[in-house]
This record gives C-alpha cells, sequence and structure tokens, in this order.
C-alpha cells in the first residue's frame, strides 16, 4: 500500500492477520501500527504482546505461540513486532500460513526496499499488508493541523495553516506534537491567526 493510499486503507478497517508498516517516517509508522491495533480491537477485550525481531530470530516459536495462545485476560491479541537486524521471518511462516483469528500482528521497520526478505515475505501473502510510510506532504500537513484545529473548536486562517505547514513534516510524531502545543496556546482564546 502506497504512503498516499495507506490512511484511506486503514479507515476501510482491512481483515489482515499481519501488517508490515514501514518507511523513512518513524513517526507515521508507529502513529499507524497503533491505529490499525486500535480499530482492530474495538469493542475487546485486548491483551497486547511487544517483541523485538531479535527476539523472534532467536525464538521464532513466540510469535504463534502468543497468537494462539488462549487469554485469562482478553478475547483478542495484538501483537507489535520492532524491526530488529537479524532475520525473523521464520517466526512469520506458521502465522502467514495459518489461521489465527482473534489476532492481529502489527511489524514497525524502517524503510525496506522490495527485495527484503521480510517484505517479500508479506507482499506475497494473502493473509498479510505491507504499508508504506513516507513523510507528509504540505497539503498532508495542513489537512493534520486544521483537523486537530477543528476537532479543538479553534478557528483559524488559511495563511496560519500554510506557514505552520512549511515548517512541519520530517516526522508525524514530531508534527503532531507541534500542533498540540499550537493548540494548548490557541486553548483559550479559540483563534489562531
Amino acid at each position: 500500500i502506497k504512503s498516499q493510499e495507506a490512511d484511506k486503507f486503514i479507515a476501510s478497517k482491512p481483515n489482515y492477520i499481519c501488517y508490515l508498516i514501514h518507511g523513512i517516517d518513524s513517526g507515521l509508522v508507529k502513529e499507524r501500527a497503533l491505529q490499525l491495533r486500535k480499530n482492530a480491537g474495538k469493542s475487546r477485550s485486548v491483551e497486547n504482546y511487544n517483541f523485538f525481531g531479535n527476539e523472534l530470530a532467536a525464538n521464532p516459536w513466540l510469535l504463534s505461540d502468543s497468537a494462539s495462545s488462549h487469554s485469562l485476560f482478553g478475547d483478542f491479541r495484538t501483537i507489535n513486532v520492532e524491526h530488529g537486524t537479524k532475520n525473523y521471518t521464520e517466526a512469520l511462516l506458521p502465522i502467514l500460513n495459518g489461521r489465527f483469528e482473534n489476532t492481529i500482528i502489527t511489524i514497525e521497520a524502517p524503510a525496506l526496499k522490495k527485495d527484503h526478505a521480510l517484505r517479500k515475505l508479506i507482499d506475497a501473502s494473502k493473509t498479510a499488508a505491507s504499508i508504506e510510510c513516507y513523510p507528509d506532504s504540505q497539503s498532508d500537513i495542513a489537512r493534520l493541523c486544521a483537523s486537530q484545529l477543528q476537532h479543538h473548536n479553534i478557528k483559524f486562517e488559511e495563511e496560519a495553516i500554510r506557514l505552520l505547514s512549511s515548517h512541519l513534516g520530517q516526522d508525524r510524531l514530531s508534527t503532531r506534537a507541534e500542533i498540540d502545543k499550537i493548540v494548548t496556546h490557541s486553548i483559550d482564546s479559540k483563534i489562531l491567526t
């Protein structure tokens, strides 16, 4: 899934077991992975697991054990994997070839070339999706700013949005943090000029 199509794809609440979210915008990678897990776990009691890729490379059975375990605390499992330096595709094989209906796995990774072993495995699977995350365009940032300000009922001038968006955008989490500061500063006056 191309970066510019990803938000629409995620909003459609796709039904895959595994998502590889990768790209040079690490903040956007984290945001999209979290949104996928939230969407999948809505109105369910959820149990969360976190793994590092290197941990799965050393113990490939950990992932399928976690995905198939019976939980005492929830009927749905979210598993997040932070990419490592070692190849852990072996850990994903039982997941991609099996039936794990009450589980979602998100893998957060840096930019991966199309011939990277992990990306090739995910792209070839019918039960997984690969989502690219590259820095927002100025129009994306402007929409994000306007959306956050409108959410807090803060009126704004278009010029203020243009000025903001020209100074933000290399990392989604940093952009959101800066917008949050502006919202906090403008919350009492309810206007941004």
